[in-house]
């Protein structure tokens, strides 16, 4: 489990199946990683080789920066990844807040997350490096996603055959929420197959928010909510 302290410092707790901490991890099942920055974990994943990535912004940084953490099985921070298990990724612009992290079966890095007004999916090498293979607009490994109005980016989930499908939402300027499903492919382009130009808008009631992506099989299951009085408070929907 990732998660922040009080002090917003970078924490991580491993659980034996019962529930229980791990007291053979860290200091009792706990590590917490203490330093002069304000830092705040947004997502976590195993790598290929069973290590542990977590993910954290650097608040003092307008968010222009983020940490990446490289942990061993007992908790201890793997000295061969940037510096001394730590590594700082520059981001092209400030104010990008990244909610997901997905480490891939070849060792890059997907993270997910939005600005003021769009969707961003990037694509790390291994080191921490940008892909810049990743996207079709950029060259950075930073690809930013405009459904036209104020897009948030909620959830990541990468598909067995190396698309990506996010859930975020759309607030027009002449309409309501509306909760959207962005599928790209391996190299960042837009899978023009799925939806419309690689989005499908989700509309049940006048307005719902989408929260929670997961893959079954080729089809994609999408949780939400909808904050409407009177109106289902949670959906759930199947996309094939």
């Amino acid at each position: 489990t990732g998660f922040s302290t009080q002090d917003f410092s970078p924490a991580l707790a491993m659980h034996n199946i019962d529930g229980s901490l791990d007291t053979g991890f860290g200091d009792n099942g706990i590590v917490i990683l203490d330093d002069d920055l304000t830092r705040e974990s947004f997502g976590l994943d195993e790598t290929p080789s069973g290590q542990i990535m977590l993910g954290a912004t650097i608040s003092e940084q307008s968010n222009a920066q983020i940490a990446l953490y490289l942990f061993n099985g007992d908790g201890t921070l793997d000295d061969s990844f940037g510096t001394a298990g730590e590594l700082i990724v520059d981001l092209p612009e400030d104010f990008i807040r990244f909610s997901k992290l997905i480490v891939q079966p070849d060792g890059k890095i997907l993270l997910g997350g939005t600005n003021f007004s769009d969707v961003i999916i990037a694509r790390l090498n291994a080191d921490g490096s940008p892909d810049t293979d990743f996207g079709q607009f950029s060259t950075n490994g930073y690809e930013f996603f405009d459904w036209g109005g104020n897009e948030r980016f909620y959830d990541m989930v990468l598909l067995d055959n190396g698309k990506i499908a996010c859930s975020a939402s759309s607030t027009l300027l002449t309409s309501n929420t509306q909760a959207l499903v962005i599928q790209i492919d391996s190299n960042g382009d837009y899978d023009t197959g799925f939806g419309f130009g690689g989005f499908a808008e989700i509309e049940i009631g006048n307005e719902n928010v989408g929260a929670t992506i997961t893959a079954d099989g080729t089809d994609l299951l999408l949780g939400g909510s909808t904050p409407i009085p009177f109106e289902a408070p949670h959906f759930l929907a199947r996309i094939s």
